[in-house]
């Protein structure tokens, strides 16, 4: 019993280490009928509250027209986030954004990759935005 409990004290500091370190966010709202992008993620202006943060995010897309914007990405995990916004071979939209990565070239490379394998086009007109979750 006393070794139970001695080993679940010693175990307890990394649960708590690890739930205050990792309190990161990032979230994209994304709306596909007018193109509109909100994102938001954590640092010392918005907080880290992840509603917050998702709030922030939706306001965002719908300040810059979006009426049906969606929660397309969200995580609660440290690192650098992104979008990518382009077209495929018809002019289809496509969107796709990362999150919880080690460096803004990995989360470029991601996003990079994603877009690629679904039949993304690199058009002059593709925007790639990235940003670190402090």
């Amino acid at each position: 019993m006393k070794r139970q409990l001695f080993f679940s004290l010693l175990v307890l500091p990394f649960f708590i280490l690890n739930g205050h370190c990792s309190h990161a966010q990032t979230a994209v709202y994304y709306c596909p009928q007018m193109g509109a992008v909100g994102y938001s993620y954590s640092n010392d202006e918005t907080g880290h509250n992840l509603e917050t943060i998702k709030k922030n995010a939706l306001k965002d897309c719908q300040d810059l027209g979006g009426k049906g914007c969606t929660l397309l990405y969200a995580t609660h995990k440290v690192g650098w986030g992104g979008f990518i916004r382009g077209k495929d071979m018809n002019g289809n939209p496509l969107f796709f954004a990362v999150g919880h990565q080690l460096s803004d070239a990995f989360a470029k490379s991601e996003l990079k990759r994603k877009y690629l394998f679904e039949g993304g086009v690199e058009y002059n007109d593709v925007l790639m935005v990235t940003w670190q979750a402090e």
